[in-house]
C-alpha cells in the first residue's frame, strides 16, 4: 500500500509539470488490490504526500482519512467510472488544451464531440491510425459533483471512449491500470492539442447539443449479429436518470443519424419532453 500511495503521488507531480493539475484545479485517484485512493481537494499538487491521501474500500467506504484534508469534489464522478468501466485509474485534467478543444468544437455543427481520424497517436487509445476517435463533450456544472449524470450518459453512450471533456473546464481520463491511465492522459493531451491546431479559435457560446444516442422503443433484445438494446428498462437497472427529446430540439444531430424508424427514440440528457418517432 505504502508503494503504490508512493506512485500516486509521484504521478500528481508528474501531472503538475505537464500542466494538467495546477492551482487547485484537477485530481487523481487509482485503484490498488482491496483500496482505492484518492487525491485530496485543494492541496498543492507537486507537494502531495502519501499521508494526504484518502483511503476507500471497494464499496467506496471510507478507510482512512488524513487530518485536516478535504474529500476531492471528483469523488462521486471516480466512483461512477470505476463503477461502471472497472477502472483502475482515473484523473481530472484541467490542461489548457482540453478547454481550447471544447472551445474549437462549440464553433462547429456537431458542438458535442470531438473527433479525429487519420493520425498514428490514435494508436494511444486503442483505436487504428485509420479508425475515427469520438471523444464526448458535456456541458460544465459549477460543482463537480453535479456532472455526474452527465457523465454517467457518456459512459453508456460513447462505450469505447477512455475520456470525457467538460466544456470550459477539463477533462476526465481513465483506464484499466495505472499505467494505461497515464499513457491514455499523455495521448489524449497531445490529440487534444493537435485538434486545436487544426481547427481556427472561434469562441461561441451556444448550448452544446445533447448527448443522446438511439435505442429501440419495444424490447430489449439480442443475436449472434447485434448489441444488447440500451432501452428504458436497462437505463434503470444501471441507474441512469433518462429523458427524452424530440427531434426539434437536435436537428442537427437528428440529420447526422438519419432517424426515421418508427421503432426508435431518441434518449438524451437534460431534456424533459418526449416524442416517439
Amino acid at each position: 500500500m505504502e508503494q503504490a500511495k508512493l506512485e500516486l503521488c509521484a504521478m500528481m507531480r508528474h501531472f503538475y509539470q505537464q500542466g494538467w493539475c495546477t492551482g487547485s484545479g484537477g485530481g487523481i485517484s487509482m485503484r490498488t488490490g482491496s483500496s482505492y485512493l484518492m487525491a485530496p481537494s485543494g492541496v498543492e499538487k507537486e507537494k502531495l504526500q502519501p499521508s494526504d491521501l484518502f483511503e476507500y474500500n471497494l464499496g467506496f467506504e471510507l478507510v482512512h482519512q488524513p487530518a485536516d484534508r478535504k474529500r476531492t469534489e471528483c469523488f462521486p464522478i471516480f466512483q461512477t467510472i470505476y463503477s461502471m468501466r472497472g477502472a483502475h485509474g482515473v484523473i481530472h485534467s484541467h490542461h489548457i488544451s482540453t478547454v481550447l478543444a471544447s472551445v474549437v468544437a462549440n464553433s462547429l455543427p456537431i458542438n458535442n464531440e470531438i473527433a479525429l481520424s487519420g493520425f498514428e497517436m490514435l494508436k494511444g487509445v486503442g483505436c487504428k491510425n485509420t479508425s475515427r476517435l469520438v471523444i464526448p463533450i458535456i456541458e460544465n456544472t459549477e460543482t463537480e459533483s453535479e456532472l455526474t449524470e452527465r457523465i454517467k450518459f457518456c459512459l453508456v453512450a460513447y462505450p469505447d471512449t477512455h475520456g470525457i471533456v467538460v466544456r470550459h473546464h477539463g477533462m476526465y481520463i481513465w483506464g484499466s491500470s495505472v499505467v494505461q491511465t497515464k499513457l491514455h492522459a499523455e495521448t489524449y493531451h497531445y490529440l487534444l492539442e493537435l485538434y486545436r491546431a487544426l481547427h481556427p479559435l472561434v469562441y461561441t457560446n451556444r448550448p452544446l447539443l445533447p448527448v443522446m444516442w438511439m435505442v429501440d422503443q419495444i424490447t430489449e433484445k439480442e443475436d449472434a449479429n447485434r448489441t444488447p438494446t440500451i432501452g428504458p428498462e436497462w437505463l434503470e437497472r444501471n441507474g441512469i436518470e433518462y429523458h427524452f427529446c424530440s427531434p426539434d430540439e437536435c436537428v442537427e444531430v437528428v440529420k447526422r443519424y438519419d432517424v426515421k424508424s418508427e421503432d426508435t427514440m431518441l434518449i438524451t440528457a437534460d431534456v424533459d419532453t418526449t416524442t416517439f418517432f
